[in-house]
């Protein structure tokens, strides 16, 4: 190719690169999750993984192998992926502030399971961990189905 052909196309060919992703959140996972390099690998149902932001925009990649995955936004349900294959979910507009991002399984693998690449954003990221949501709830209702009984707890109070 001719030197002016190629100064000509150069700007189409920038133009087509990917739009960076931002920067990777970290996250907090809950239940059974495998690392492996870039992808965390996750079967059992109410696993879940989140992370908090400061910023307008998120963006979440999964690859759901006949899952279903419910993506939470700030406590309320956003969308629900049942299609089997890679999938990126981008949430943009929201209103300046800090926001917290959730990916919870829905279902039991048979076999397999799904995997979870991150969450990223062009804001800023948060220290993430336990966002006191309806799983913890979960967690505390598990805990109690399986422990012995406690006595309860005594008040004590002082006199003078």
């Amino acid at each position: 190719m001719k030197p002016v052909a190629l100064a000509l196309l150069a700007p189409l060919i920038l133009s087509a690169a990917p739009v960076q992703e931002g920067r990777r959140l970290a996250v907090h996972v809950g239940g059974r999750a495998v690392e492996q390099g870039g992808e965390m690998r996750f079967g059992w149902p109410g696993t879940y993984v989140e992370a908090r932001f400061r910023g307008t925009d998120v963006i979440a990649r999964v690859e759901t192998r006949g899952d279903f995955l419910r993506v939470s936004l700030d406590g309320k349900p956003f969308q629900t992926l049942v299609t089997p294959g890679p999938a990126t979910v981008k949430i943009t507009g929201l209103r300046p502030g800090v926001h917290a991002i959730r990916i919870d399984k829905l279902t039991e693998s048979q076999s397999g399971g799904s995997s979870f690449f991150g969450f990223f954003t062009h804001g800023a990221p948060r220290p993430s961990g336990p966002a006191g949501s309806s799983s913890s709830a979960i967690r505390t209702a598990w805990a109690m189905a399986t422990s012995p009984p406690r006595a309860p707890a005594r008040r004590s109070r002082s006199m003078t």
